[in-house]
This record gives C-alpha cells, sequence and structure tokens, in this order.
C-alpha cells in the first residue's frame, strides 16, 4: 500500500483516524457505566460502531493511493456505514423523547429508511450532498428534540444539544468548503470537519453518560 502523496489528504486521514480514537474511548466509558449493557447503551453502541467503522474507512480512502474500484468501494461504505448511523441516531432520540416502546417500533422504520437512502444515494453517482440532506433531517430533529429535553433539565440534554448543533456546524462546514488554512501543514474542509466532530463527539459522550447514569440509577433501562 502507497501512501497517498497529496499532504492535505494526509492531514485528513489523520483527523478520521483521531475521530475514531475519540469515538472508541467515548463508547468504552458509557459501556462501562452500565453493566450488563442495557438496551439503550447497546443502541448507542451500535451508533458509535457504525460512526467508527466510517472513519477508520475514511481513514484508508484519504491516505492510501487506491484503485478506482477499492476507491468507489470505500466510499460505498462510508455512505452506508454513515446513512445507518444517522438512522440509529434518530431511534436513540426517540428512546430519549418517547421511551423503550416508541423506540422499538421506529426502529426497523428507520433501517429501512437509511438503506433506502443508501441505495437512492448509490443510484445517484455516490453523491455526498445526498447525504448531507439526509444527515441535516436527522440533525434537526435530534436538535428541537434534545433542546426540549435540555429545556426540562432531562441529565445530558443541554450536552446532547450542544453535542448535535456542533455536528451541524461541521456539517456546514464541509458542504460550503468554507474553511481551509494551513498551520505547518494545509488543513481542509474534510479536516477541519472531522476536527470540529470531534468537539462534537466528546460531548455526546458526556450527555450519553449523564443519561444513562441517571436512568440506569432510576431503574428505568
Amino acid at each position: 500500500m502507497e501512501i497517498i502523496p497529496d499532504v492535505a489528504e494526509r492531514v485528513t486521514a489523520l483527523t478520521d483516524f483521531m475521530m475514531a480514537v475519540v469515538a472508541i474511548i467515548g463508547m468504552v466509558q458509557f459501556r462501562r457505566d452500565v453493566i450488563p449493557a442495557s438496551w439503550k447503551i447497546n443502541l448507542w453502541t451500535a451508533v458509535y460502531l457504525l460512526f467508527i467503522a466510517a472513519a477508520l474507512i475514511g481513514t484508508f480512502h484519504h491516505g492510501l493511493v487506491l484503485s478506482t474500484t477499492a476507491y468507489d468501494l470505500s466510499w460505498l461504505l462510508i455512505i452506508l456505514c454513515l446513512g445507518m448511523m444517522i438512522g440509529l441516531f434518530v431511534v436513540a432520540l426517540t428512546y430519549d423523547v418517547f421511551g423503550l416502546i416508541a423506540a422499538r417500533k421506529i426502529l426497523p422504520v428507520m433501517i429501512v429508511i437509511a438503506l433506502g437512502f443508501f441505495g437512492f444515494s448509490w443510484s445517484q453517482g455516490q453523491d455526498f450532498s445526498l447525504f448531507l440532506a439526509y444527515e441535516a433531517f436527522g440533525l434537526l430533529a435530534a436538535l428541537i428534540g434534545y433542546s426540549y429535553l435540555a429545556f426540562l433539565r432531562r441529565p445530558g440534554g443541554l450536552s446532547l444539544a450542544i453535542a448535535v448543533f456542533i455536528t451541524i456546524v461541521a456539517a456546514v462546514v464541509q458542504a460550503t468548503k468554507a474553511m481551509s488554512y494551513t498551520i505547518v501543514v494545509p488543513f481542509d474542509h474534510n479536516a477541519n470537519y472531522h476536527l470540529i466532530q470531534i468537539v462534537g463527539v466528546l460531548l455526546l459522550t458526556h450527555g450519553i453518560r449523564q443519561s444513562v447514569n441517571t436512568s440506569s440509577a432510576q431503574s428505568q433501562q
């Protein structure tokens, strides 16, 4: 395998890997909070695993010289992981706002929607703007839902709402390609998306841990 010569792409690959490491640490932390793992913990674990998979695949996608087939396949896998992640994120939101029964009911619906989005995206030439539109829908719902929980002062609600807002900011930076600069090495819009998203993951993990610890204490898992 050959490392890509483009320095900006190398930086993007590195920040992708950093993002995966932060998510792995966060997942380990909230899984330690509840043993044995609850339905909610397993759901958030699935969200994080999909995110981690997408970030690690992205590390190779940006960091290595790939054949056209390998490049296209890795991109499809990233889209699949991210699409499923957004779907399960909406299920987690439903759990936090409406409870376990509602989350169980919406789970198969969101899986079908996520797979449908993946198929449509594939048919349209793997256009990432399609993912951004799909992501925007899920994130807007999450921002409203977690802002509501923050207003009610539910444990973890404020951290989760801020995490979603930061993710929206990161998505805007990536979609508009508005932020790029050089500090020793070049940071393009993709690298900046990853750096901003790392902050979002840290806050998301904090919010999940607050929420899970409270729910566990009240035996509502």
